[in-house]
């Protein structure tokens, strides 16, 4: 593989992870929304199940995970990172 292909598979790479993050934050949200005017226990579930779905997409999507900055963004879900 050429230094081009490489760069475009990796511009590729990254486009895709963008907007699974994108679709995760946006169905997260969207979850928030609901949560606020319900307390049925399976809205609040998915908002928890897809709350951590971003999480993890932020961990992966960070350019430098292992920053203290990355683990404050997750210090007020109570969860720690592990990477």
């Amino acid at each position: 593989m050429s230094a081009i292909d490489s760069d475009i598979e990796s511009d590729s790479n990254h486009k895709r992870l963008l907007a699974v993050t994108q679709r995760r934050f946006e169905k997260f949200v969207s979850l928030f929304a609901k949560v606020l005017v319900s307390d049925h226990p399976d809205t609040i579930h998915d908002a928890r199940v897809w709350s951590r779905r971003l999480q993890e997409a932020l961990r992966v999507f960070s350019p430098n995970r292992e920053s203290a900055k990355v683990a404050s963004w997750f210090a007020p879900c109570g969860r720690s990172v592990a990477f």
